[in-house]
């Protein structure tokens, strides 16, 4: 059929169909308004890309642009299609690329990494900058930190470090992953391994107060570092809200308070009050009430107050009815409480049989003083002077240095050095009867009581902080007595460490030397503190890290004798 035999050329036939046609063309047109009104993105006439120039005002600096060599551009590269709902876009190549799942680590090898071996530093601390970790890194780690606590519940340690480590490895800014494979880690008896992830975690939260706690062991037991195992129990304290823990560390803090190394039997004492006040009274025989009365008891066995300590141990009986230290404890308490009242019974029956006899108040007093009777015995040294004050007797000179010794210990330092030079004169005036000058330098030399008075001289010196007065009263005993500088080397050392004197503090303690193998121990360890002070103090890096290494090695030098 023709369109001439539609008859369309006269009449409304005719416009109706031209206007259809010119409808129809127009239509692409409209539909491509109307999508670009829903958000399309529009489609672009040409095949580059078009470049806005912006505003003069706000056009930046021209620059030079770069070699063509530099950049070499792909020709069938140049565009990417996008596929989109409305059909396909041409982008430029340098638009951005939004990732929208988490990525995946890939290694030189088709398989994937193995995970790292226990105690290697698998990511660096400095590189924990949560802005930089994205959203699908983070959920990611927690996966794996949840598989990891899994592993370890179901008694899959090998698994649950692995995947402690696979959370560190997407977000390495998670506190919790290091702590729980130091646990592992400590568990494989691997202290160092596990004193880094306690540290690492605590890098990231300085409030961890299990990774205080459990760092502050490994410084106590492995490390042999008291005074460091001392701060992190503190920090744990001040940081920890759970009162069960609270107990535990300060019942960890007070045995170190009560070991040889401190020997503070009054500081040990309060902790193992607050363990006391903090921790739910059970009646399992491993609890930390227990242990608290336990350990307090025998606190007070070290301060010679038996019955004190009997008290102690009779409480943790009574929890635990067949604890076998308590049961052991108090036998020995007993025994020495019965002897040290038989022996204050004796001395005093002999002080009345000779009233006037200073040597009598002398060895009462001695007694006392020994089981820190102090009020006591500070009585019958008083009574002991008295009777014999101008005199010659020994015990007169002899009860001014152990009245002195008393006041010293009880915190009374101007009242002790009074009695302290009081012996020192009467020792020097003895010598001064000798003629011959070098008699009279050996006898000053051997004479012990005169350099025990000076050295707590010096001592009360140091406490109030007087310490080139100390430093002085130092340099003359080690001047006069050589064998009895032992200890006087590392109080001076502490004396020339809070003057800044470093250099001095270093030559006393390279003559610093002990005897026995428990004081051997104990100069090790003491050396080593003295170190770290010094270390800390230091402005110069490179010296401060000298000192570091050399309190490491005497703390190598404790161990070997330990295990010797």
């Amino acid at each position: 059929m023709l369109l001439s035999d539609l008859k369309i050329g006269e009449g409304w036939s005719f416009r109706f169909l031209l206007i259809i046609i010119t409808v129809g063309g127009y239509l692409p047109y409209f539909s491509l308004v109307h999508a670009q009104g829903c958000g399309a993105p529009p489609l672009r006439p040409c095949s580059r890309p078009r470049t806005v120039t912006p505003p003069r005002s706000k056009r930046s600096p021209r620059k030079k642009a770069a070699p063509p060599a530099a950049q070499p551009r792909q020709p069938n590269e140049s565009r990417k299609k996008v596929k989109r709902k409305g059909g396909t876009e041409d982008i430029p190549p340098d638009t951005p690329k939004i990732e929208t799942r988490v990525p995946v680590v890939k290694s030189k090898k088709a398989n994937p990494p193995p995970s790292p071996s226990p105690g290697s530093s698998e990511q660096p601390i400095k590189d924990c900058i949560l802005e930089k970790i994205g959203l699908p890194q983070r959920a990611q780690g927690a996966l794996a930190l949840g598989r990891g606590k899994d592993a370890v519940e179901a008694g899959n340690y090998d698994r649950g470090y692995k995947e402690f480590s696979n959370a560190i490895r997407f977000n390495p800014c998670q506190s919790e992953a290091y702590y729980h494979r130091g646990l592992i880690l400590e568990d494989r008896r691997q202290p160092d391994a596990a004193f880094d992830n306690y540290s690492a975690a605590l890098k990231i939260d300085k409030k961890y107060a299990e990774a205080f706690t459990n760092r502050g062991g490994i410084n106590w037991n492995s490390k042999l570092n008291p005074e460091a195992a001392i701060k992190d129990y503190t920090d744990a304290i001040l940081c920890c809200k759970d009162y069960d823990k609270i107990a535990r560390t300060y019942l960890n803090r007070g045995k170190i308070y009560s070991s040889d190394y401190f020997e503070d039997h009054e500081k040990a004492i309060k902790d193992f009050d607050f363990a006391l006040q903090k921790a739910y009274p059970k009646s399992e025989e491993d609890n930390t009430y227990l242990q608290a009365f336990i350990e307090r008891g025998k606190s007070y066995f070290s301060q010679k107050k038996f019955e004190e300590a009997i008290r102690e141990y009779d409480k943790a009986l009574k929890l635990a009815p067949n604890n076998p230290d308590a049961k052991t404890y108090r036998a020995v308490a007993s025994t020495a409480n019965e002897a040290f009242l038989k022996r204050i019974t004796d001395l005093t029956a002999k002080k009345e049989k000779e009233p006037n006899n200073a040597e009598r108040y002398y060895e009462l007093g001695n007694a006392f003083r020994e089981y820190n009777r102090f009020d006591e015995a500070l009585q019958n040294y008083d009574e002991a002077i008295r009777l014999n004050r101008e005199g010659t007797s020994p015990y007169v000179t002899y009860s001014y240095l152990n009245r002195g010794k008393t006041h010293y210990v009880k915190g009374n330092y101007q009242i002790a050095r009074p009695d302290l030079e009081a012996v020192i004169r009467r020792e020097l005036a003895k010598l001064d009867t000798q003629t011959d000058e070098t008699k009279k330098t050996e006898e000053k030399g051997r004479n012990k009581i005169l350099q025990e008075a000076r050295f707590l001289k010096a001592r009360s010196y140091a406490a109030e902080g007087n310490f080139e007065e100390a430093i002085k009263i130092y340099d003359t005993i080690i001047s006069e007595f050589p064998t009895f500088a032992v200890d006087i080397y590392y109080y001076r050392a502490l004396a020339n460490i809070a003057k800044e004197n470093f250099e001095a503090a270093v030559s006393d303690l390279e003559k610093y030397k002990a005897n026995d193998d428990q004081t051997i121990r104990r100069g090790f360890l003491r050396r080593a503190a003295i170190y770290d002070q010094i270390s800390e103090r230091e402005k110069d890096e490179t010296r401060a890290e000298l000192f570091k290494q050399k309190a490491e090695e005497e703390r190598s030098r404790a161990k070997k004798v330990i295990m010797k």
